[in-house]
């Protein structure tokens, strides 16, 4: 495989997964995140193909000076916008990470505060028992999976 050709197929690799990015981008700006499963078989073998013509390139550093720069330049610009969708993806992924785990964080303390009141005096000026014996602590399972 030639120099040119092994970067036309990693500018193709990269502009791909890019745009499949880009896809997911909108999906998550949309509030959709279940969907993101869809796209998953054919990001992961962009991500496979990505990895192993890099591997090439780097096996074979001379051969990417027999590429022309044309050639080496639209490498650049597809390198480039994939950066920006990737930094975009971050962001968006880190937001709904946050949210997520500030509504869970206020789902917590709600159960927390229904199942264990705060302690004071009844109507009756007796002092209120904080923890009833019959109930055992409070337990939540959390899957972080964004």
């Amino acid at each position: 495989m030639t120099a040119r050709s092994s970067i036309e197929r990693l500018v193709g690799i990269t502009n791909r997964l890019g745009e499949l990015i880009g896809q997911e981008n909108g999906i998550l700006t949309h509030h959709r995140a279940h969907e993101l499963i869809v796209s998953q078989p054919e990001k992961e073998r962009l991500v496979g193909d990505y990895e192993q013509e890099m591997q090439q390139l780097r096996q074979d550093p001379l051969g990417v000076s027999g590429a022309s720069e044309e050639t080496i330049d639209r490498l650049k610009d597809a390198t480039r916008r994939f950066q920006e969708v990737m930094e975009e993806h971050r962001r968006l992924v880190q937001s709904a990470k946050s949210v997520s785990d500030r509504m869970i964080k206020t789902i917590t303390q709600e159960v927390s505060q229904r199942q264990r009141p705060a302690t004071g005096y009844t109507a009756q000026a007796q002092m209120r028992v904080p923890f009833p014996r019959s109930q055992g602590p409070v337990s939540l399972a959390l899957n972080q999976v964004v």
